[in-house]
């Protein structure tokens, strides 16, 4: 889908969202998936779509909704309101609450956003990061879930989310193409393991100043200047 859509999505009144083809769409997956059956009391009648949470609310996957009849979804909010838990994970994109990061946070940031967006991206980058390069803990777990093909992201995660989409906002914003989004996800892919090899030189060369000679080490330090200068290379063409 495309992020300026997803934008719209996002922004509208929630009951405005609600009349859109896009979420008619996704009503009816989560309907077809969970067999035309309420998940807590199994019955067919008078079916609806719950959110557990509005992190990704215009571009949800299917893991983010369930189907319950009317009066189970009635029992869930009434432990907890729909407005309590849009509260606590909708962050809308316009919010001035959301500032963008610095440097490798805010790379981390947009690449994650972008494959959220659009898992496809995927292809431009799996070649040139892997999950250890992410500096952060909750964008390299995410990372490493969109790399082995799901978008069950735990609870724990929403946040994340909510901020790493709140990072396509400029691009939107500006009116950005997808072959612009290409080019900016393979530049950022680029900087974020460049400092990560970068990261790796210095462990390295501390760990070969403070101890005897180590071939092996010496190798792998040597293989890393290789991969940087390539690396270097590229990022000027």
């Amino acid at each position: 889908m495309d992020i300026r859509r997803i934008r719209e999505l996002r922004t509208m009144p929630y009951e405005g969202y609600l009349q859109t083809d896009e979420w008619a769409q996704k009503r009816e997956q989560v309907l077809k998936r969970d067999n035309y059956r309420c998940k807590t009391c199994n019955t067919r009648e008078h079916l609806q779509v719950h959110h557990w949470t509005y992190a990704r609310r215009g571009n949800e996957p299917l893991n983010d909704l369930t189907t319950l009849c009317q009066f189970c979804h009635e029992t869930v909010h009434r432990r907890k309101k729909q407005e309590e838990i849009m509260r606590q994970t909708y962050v809308e994109p316009s919010s001035p609450k959301r500032q963008r990061r610095a440097g490798v946070q805010q790379f981390e940031d947009d690449i994650i956003g972008f494959l959220l967006c659009d898992p496809t991206l995927s292809s431009y980058v799996c070649g040139i990061l892997s999950e250890g390069d992410f500096t952060e803990p909750d964008t390299r777990e995410i990372y490493r879930l969109l790399l082995s093909g799901t978008l069950d992201i735990p609870d724990l995660l929403t946040g994340t989310v909510s901020r790493v989409m709140e990072s396509l906002q400029w691009y939107v914003l500006h009116e950005k193409s997808r072959d612009f989004l290409i080019k900016a996800i393979v530049q950022y892919a680029a900087c974020l393991k460049r400092y990560a090899l970068l990261r790796l030189n210095t462990d390295l060369s501390y760990v070969i100043g403070s101890a005897t000679s180590e071939p092996q080490l010496r190798q792998k330090l040597q293989d890393m200047y290789c991969r940087l200068r390539t690396l270097n290379t590229a990022m000027e063409e």
